[in-house]
């Protein structure tokens, strides 16, 4: 937790929790070695010292906790006690079997899983002065930067490691990371235009190529996640029935039934069958390893609507949609949203929305969609506020125009509005069905909002909604409001508000 926390750059949180660790385990040296490089970064040298030489006397073979000692005594400049360290760093190696190794690279690698960046440079520009430029020292600055998230920084020194040794397959992972991240695949869900991936997944498939290739749980990971989002279904199976055999894990299974589920969707009925047995088998396996993960139910739940359809053609199996309102229950109790391991341009709430409303189970649909819009809602609506304030810039000539509409892009607008619109209509046509008429009317509304403030639905999609608010308005105790969109109605052009 402590080291969550400081790569998060919550440094007061993670003194809490180092301070916590070795108060439970006084000699537990990654705590002690943590919480000294913490007190470097916070400039309490004297105290740092205190911590490191904890660890040396925890375990006198500790090779880390040595090669440490050496950074720290050479960030103080004390080259007595610097030379003493190295000493017993190389005697620990001996004695253990372990691969001799600069100290500075050995403490640097701990370093830089710390985010700790200046005692990494440090560390590496003593390893350059001492023992000379590398390609471990590169690719070491290359993933200090990236962590740093100074991509071009980072990418400088991954490509001078690749130049000393074009089949760096460790460099090519972390040159895939790199662009993973800078494009926002961290950040992209169902209602975000698709990032840019083709340059991230030709460094992983490059990296996964090599004759040693770097076997990296987070390389298939993310690129199973940017196939998917890129419909390449296929191609993402085959990399998550690696990851499965490397370290199974719920949300390696949840991708792979996802895989099995959309090539399903696109088959014959025959094989599309052989798809959804095959998607329930992996969710299964995801469930065993983590019950309480709320994507493996949401997802357990539009398979099993999927099924449910299939048994028999033009019929509902009332067992298997049963069995989807269930799993929808567990999906929403453990706190399912948009924001997802594996996201397509459907969240797996509006899939099992639009799927329960098909079938005609309108109070699950209802209660699926209202979660999607408990998340897609608040974004948009700090949208639109962000809209009418461009629009008052420019009436007013105001220079905060450029300002308002560059954010508005940046939350890619369109693709989130596109969103809301389709949830809201889902959930209007829902609540009508249950007779939840203050619901549906709210979500009319909401529409005809988004709709004339964006200026680029047409009259004919306008009049739509508005003649579905008035049916819904007469059929409420709002009933007297209707007249205010029969004259909406009756106009012949909307202009943008």
């Amino acid at each position: 937790l402590g080291t969550s926390t400081m790569r998060s750059k919550d440094i007061a949180k993670a003194e809490e929790c180092f301070r916590e660790a070795i108060a439970l385990d006084p000699k537990h040296i990654p705590s002690l070695l943590a919480f000294g490089v913490l007190l470097c970064v916070r400039d309490k040298y004297p105290e740092a010292e205190n911590y490191f030489k904890a660890a040396s006397a925890a375990n006198g073979n500790d090779v880390l906790a040595w090669a440490c000692c050496v950074v720290f005594f050479d960030l103080e400049s004390r080259d007595v006690e610097r030379r003493s360290a190295m000493k017993q760093m190389f005697a620990a190696e001996k004695k253990g079997g372990i691969s001799k190794k600069s100290p500075y690279l050995r403490a640097g690698s701990f370093c830089v899983e710390l985010f700790a960046v200046q005692l990494v440079e440090h560390a590496m520009t003593q390893e350059l002065m001492r023992n000379g430029d590398s390609e471990e020292l590169r690719v070491m600055l290359g993933r200090t930067y990236l962590y740093n998230n100074q991509h071009d920084k980072s990418r400088e020194f991954l490509q001078d490691a690749l130049s000393r040794d074009k089949r760096c397959a460790v460099a090519m992972t972390l040159m895939g990371h790199n662009m993973y991240v800078e494009q926002g695949w961290e950040e992209y869900r169902c209602d975000r235009v698709l990032p840019s991936y083709k340059e991230a997944v030709a460094w992983y498939e490059k990296a996964l190529a090599q004759k040693q290739p770097n076997i990296d749980i987070l390389q298939y990971y993310r690129l199973a996640r940017m196939q998917i989002g890129g419909k390449k279904y296929s191609d993402a199976q085959d990399i998550l029935h690696k990851a499965c055999k490397l370290q199974a894990s719920a949300t390696t299974w949840l991708g792979l039934a996802i895989c099995y589920y959309s090539q399903g969707q696109s088959s014959q009925s025959q094989s599309s069958a052989k798809f959804m047995d095959m998607a329930e088998e992996a969710l299964q396996e995801a469930a065993i390893l983590d019950n309480t993960n709320p994507e493996v139910w949401g997802m357990t739940s539009v398979v099993c609507l999927a099924q449910a359809q299939l048994v028999k053609p033009g019929e509902i199996y009332a067992p298997k949609a049963d069995e989807a309102a269930q799993a929808l229950k567990k999906a929403l109790v453990n706190g399912i949203s948009i924001d997802e391991s594996f996201p397509t341009q459907t969240s797996i709430l509006e899939q099992a929305g639009t799927a329960f409303n098909k079938i005609q189970r309108y109070d699950s649909s209802v209660a699926a969609i209202r979660r999607a819009l408990e998340k897609a809602e608040p974004e948009a609506d700090t949208m639109l506020e962000a809209l009418k304030s461009d629009t008052s810039s420019e009436a007013s000539g105001e220079s905060s125009k450029q300002s308002a509409a560059k954010d508005v892009s940046t939350l890619h607008k369109d693709a989130v509005f596109s969103h809301l619109l389709s949830l809201s209509r889902l959930h209007a046509d829902s609540c009508e069905m249950i007779n939840d008429m203050a619901s549906a009317i709210l979500s009319y509304e909401k529409i005809l909002q988004v709709m004339l403030k964006l200026g680029f639905s047409s009259k004919a999609d306008v009049d739509a909604v508005l003649k579905k608010l008035i049916t819904a308005l007469k059929q409420s105790s709002r009933h007297k409001e209707t007249e205010k969109y029969l004259q909406m109605l009756k106009n012949e052009q909307f202009v943008r508000k």
